[in-house]
């Protein structure tokens, strides 16, 4: 029995089957030692301890490193009383902030069935991918949501459009490079435009770095 609870202990520890098996072949000296295995892969982001500590009986610390992985993060929203009965979980969200100049998209996954008291808003969690860990949390960020979806014929990303003697342009790909082709647009929903004239059904447009082509073409025109 004292076996089999030494065992579990060790278990809890994080040391596996083989590991275990093998203690009884390991010098004493090496028993003095004890691998902290971290739960979670991430980074360590806070040292509660410091070298020769001591740790984890009588009222000592017991947390050594607070570990956190950034590759998906929880965005917190408050929203409005009047704005909550539109909101759903599964909703498509865009979030952006002025530090980060692309936007990132998630959903919501969380609605707190209770409104704070103070500013009288609900808590909406949404989540969003971080693998490149441009997004860090304590950030104050501005969220678009999704409450309502309108077909379109043909849509494409603002990002393409540039402005040029107050008309809406695009580069249009054709076998010798880019040309202009000015625009009839429609709705927008600051991600995506709706095309109402000026592009054909499967014509190439560039969608980004459409700056260098304006600045060529007004070189061209600058030059005529």
């Amino acid at each position: 029995m004292k076996l089999d609870i030494a065992r579990q202990k060790l278990l809890a520890l994080g040391l596996a089957q083989h590991e275990i098996a093998a203690l009884p072949q390991e010098p004493e000296g090496s028993l003095r030692r004890q691998a902290v295995r971290s739960p979670i892969s991430g980074r360590v982001v806070e040292r509660k301890v410091d070298l020769g500590t001591a740790v984890g009986r009588d009222n000592l610390e017991t947390e050594l490193f607070v570990i956190v992985d950034l590759d998906r993060v929880w965005v917190e929203l408050a929203i409005s009383p009047a704005d909550l009965p539109a909101i759903k979980e599964g909703q498509p969200v865009s979030i952006s902030t002025r530090a980060v100049t692309e936007k990132a998209e998630g959903k919501i996954v969380f609605i707190s069935p209770l409104l704070d008291k103070e500013p009288r808003s609900a808590r909406v969690v949404a989540e969003i991918a971080n693998g490149d860990g441009v997004w860090r949390p304590g950030s104050f960020v501005t969220a678009t949501i999704a409450i309502e979806q309108q077909a379109a014929p043909s849509v494409i990303p603002t990002s393409a459009i540039q402005t040029i003697d107050n008309e809406k342009i695009v580069f249009v790909r054709t076998p010798e490079g880019f040309e202009k082709r000015q625009l009839g647009l429609g709705r927008d929903d600051g991600r995506f435009v709706e095309v109402v004239t000026g592009l054909r059904s499967g014509e190439v447009i560039a969608a980004t770095n459409t700056f260098p082509l304006k600045a060529q073409l007004l070189k061209a025109l600058a030059e005529e």
